[in-house]
């Protein structure tokens, strides 16, 4: 109870820190650009998300006010302003800095970023109010798609990734470009769909530098695929700016074991009221620095994720040396060195920072440092638990459970840790649960109980090879396969994980940033249902994608094909279910964890790696005899094979595509023509079927009647999506990627 009593503590507070904080308030400026939000206290995320940022400025909410010139109370230049706080003193303007906290800005900057936005929208084809044109706005193009053929999902995550690299591969918009460090996201214009280069969010966390390193590193392990994520130079240039950054706050923070707080992506300054705030891009880059709260506390979650990252860093750039001589060889081998002193240094200190003492079992989901001076390795009693909080359930949390009992150094008890390994084993096996889902044509499926059951718990199957695992992968698929048919029973036009909700929808706590977006029949805790308060996410495939990728990617353009779900930057953070509103945010949870899933994910990278260590079998150990501890025995597979909704024939993994409707309306707008057709003798509406599949020369189902056109392979058709010419903004989509229906359907 004490566990679970911590953990709702956790939760409570993960749900407030992620409101979204604004300026002034603004007529017809959506909610999350409103300065009427309260103001965000400083928290620690649950199991699900990283452990949540604090304020930026660190000012608890509550700026130091200057007298106005009216004698008021005002705040200063760089203080917080709006909704719980003083206006601006003279002429400063309360700006939004980032999703968290809003700042009194010079009248100079405020004017420059207003030019700068209307640069942007005149940009775009037509003017203003309109979101990707032409090749970025790809997701029509494969409204009657064959998934299941493999040039197809080539095809498609290669326009993916062309879209997605206006997200992830943009300085100012993903990451900073002088410290190399990413950043939380960055916002863009509601009304025109024109992304902030200049306005990134100014902070970040462990789990983000996860998903870049991690795409980094397979941009340099994958290179013969043809699908480019970074360029070679791009990956070396932001690793070196990288590892520099986290040499640098080790030797000048060695309490925190070569690990990471929430930080500053470009430093922190002081502000004129004697606190600290992350700088901007007006400000010269200065080291990694803690956001103001989080100075003497570490996350564990988050940072068994950053753990495995630079572990595949380490061993892609030691691999590509191999292949390499001369100069570049040397740089290679010289950089790879020093990410490896990075995962070795992250293994000497990790029993001391994160395992709450001999015989608990436990690992803590914070560790609080005493004294800041003091290197971790050689102070086993310099972190401590605050409220009994540790981290046991099966869900992100897990890496760094892993990490620990495979590569920490465990010295310092009997047997290696023998003893304490084996019990955080059996008490992560306490917390691991098997439910059933039942369909709403009774069909009951065993699948993984989650805690919100959100997408986003899925997370560790991007890092590792859990899917090499037999029992394991069946019960993802299981899992996954009850999460797609949850929306096909609900005409919920795509899938739920945590994320910023947009103006409409509302969590159950009423909260901008929506945790308990999950699926009720499989969750631990209550989550929203009222459909007119939820939101879907384009990311909630990302698991669909990694055990079917076919079905996984037809989700996924689901949601893309709602409106306003692509911009220049990709795909948006979320939509609500009619399709009328947006969350205008993009951020690395919401986009990037898609396309590392669609490029696998590191787990087979990293079977490799645990592998050539010896540590492959370990693994499988671990994982595989917690899952038969409980679901070894089970019924795991469909009752019979003649469903659609069931494991297929052909596909022994394959899992449900969307329905024919999307949001109410048909494929090709004939929605009333299908009702009217499918309505029985009791003129309720039946079922719609799977969309219309083109193979060979033949429709083989139309209820569209679609002409039967020859399937033209992708690769004859068009070419895919180059980042050079791929244009948004200005100019015509260039005839070599003119876009046309993947499968030759036409009306």
């Amino acid at each position: 109870m004490g566990s679970m009593k911590s953990f709702m503590i956790l939760v409570l507070l993960h749900q407030s820190v992620h409101r979204v904080q604004a300026g002034t308030p603004t007529e017809n400026v959506p909610r999350q650009l409103r300065g009427s939000m309260a103001a965000a206290p400083a928290a620690t995320s649950s199991n699900n998300n990283s452990t949540a940022a604090p304020s930026s400025n660190g000012s608890n909410n509550n700026s130091t006010a200057a007298p106005s010139s009216n004698g008021s109370q005002c705040a200063s230049e760089w203080s917080e302003c709006g909704r719980d706080h003083p206006p601006c003193c003279g002429e400063g303007v309360c700006q939004m800095q980032n999703i968290w906290y809003s700042q009194c800005i010079p009248p100079t900057e405020a004017a420059a970023f207003a030019s700068s936005s209307t640069e942007a929208n005149n940009s775009l084809p037509g003017g203003g109010g309109v979101f990707a044109q032409g090749c970025c706005a790809f997701a029509t193009s494969y409204m009657c798609a064959d998934w299941r053929h493999e040039d197809v999902q080539r095809a498609y995550i290669s326009d993916a990734l062309a879209a997605e690299r206006g997200f992830f591969a943009a300085p100012g918009v993903s990451y900073d470009p002088d410290t190399g460090l990413s950043q939380d996201g960055s916002r863009f214009d509601f009304f025109s769909g024109a992304v902030d280069a200049h306005h990134g969010l100014g902070f970040s966390a462990p789990s983000k530098e996860m998903i870049q390193i991690s795409l980094l590193a397979l941009s340099l392990a994958t290179e013969d695929t043809g699908l480019v994520t970074y360029t070679r130079e791009e990956a070396l240039d932001l690793l070196t700016k990288k590892v520099q950054m986290f040499e640098d706050f080790d030797a000048s923070f060695p309490a925190f074991g070569g690990y990471l707080p929430w930080f500053c992506s470009r430093g922190s300054k002081s502000t004129s009221d004697g606190k600290t705030a992350c700088r901007t891009e007006q400000d010269p880059p200065g080291p990694l620095a803690p956001v103001s709260d989080w100075t003497d506390r570490l996350p564990s979650l988050d940072n068994g994720q950053l753990a495995w990252a630079a572990y595949s860093a380490a061993n892609a750039l030691s691999d590509l040396a191999a292949k390499e001589n001369g100069e570049q060889q040397a740089r290679i081998v010289d950089l790879a060195r020093r990410w490896q002193k990075r995962v070795d240094r992250m293994k000497s200190t990790a029993v001391p920072l994160f395992y709450n003492g001999n015989g608990t079992g436990n690992i803590r989901i914070i560790a609080h440092l005493k004294n800041l001076s003091q290197d971790a390795a050689n102070s086993p009693n310099n972190a401590f638990t605050v409220d009994n909080m540790v981290l046991n359930l099966p869900f992100e949390g897990e890496l760094m459970v892993v990490w620990m009992t495979l590569f920490a150094d465990w010295s310092g008890y009997p047997s290696n840790g023998a003893r304490e390994k084996a019990l955080i084993w059996a008490d992560k096996r306490k917390h691991l649960f098997a439910l059933n889902y039942t369909t709403k044509e009774g069909e009951n499926i065993t699948v993984q109980r989650g805690f919100w059951a959100s997408a986003h718990e899925q997370w560790k199957l991007l890092v590792l090879p859990y899917l090499d695992i037999p029992l394991v992968k069946q019960v993802f698929a299981n899992t996954e396969r009850a999460r797609l048919i949850n929306s096909i029973d609900n005409d919920y036009p795509g899938l739920f994980a945590s994320s910023h909700a947009p103006e409409d929808a509302h969590c159950l706590q009423d909260s901008d940033y929506c945790s308990d977006y999950g699926v009720g029949p499989m969750a631990q805790l209550p989550v929203q249902v009222n459909a007119n308060k939820l939101s879907v996410t384009p990311y909630a495939a990302f698991p669909a994608i990694l055990i079917d990728p076919g079905a996984g990617l037809a989700w996924y353009n689901t949601m893309l094909r709602l409106p306003q779900m692509q911009t220049t930057a990709g795909s948006v953070e979320s939509s609500d279910l009619a399709g009328n509103q947006v969350a205008p945010f993009l951020t690395w949870d919401a986009k990037a964890t898609t396309v590392l899933a669609m490029l696998g994910g590191t787990g087979p990278k990293t079977r490799k790696y645990l592998e050539r260590d010896g540590l492959l079998q370990q693994f499988k150990s671990y994982v595989g005899d917690m899952y038969t501890s409980v679901f070894g025995g089970k019924k795991l597979t469909a009752d019979s094979s003649d469903s659609w909704r069931r494991l297929d024939k052909v596909h022994e993994e394959a899992l449900p595509l969307p329905s024919v409707t999307i949001g109410g309306e048909a494929l090709d707008g004939t929605a009333h023509a299908l009702a009217q057709e499918s309505q029985g003798a009791s003129g309720k509406r039946a079922r719609l079927p799977l969309p219309p599949v083109i193979t060979g020369n033949e429709v083989q189902w139309s209820p569209m009647k679609m002409s039967a056109t020859p399937y033209v392979p992708v690769s004859q058709r068009r070419a895919p999506l180059d980042f050079a010419t791929c244009k948004c903004y200005g100019g015509q989509v260039p005839p070599a990627v003119a876009r046309s229906p993947v499968s030759g359907c036409s009306r």
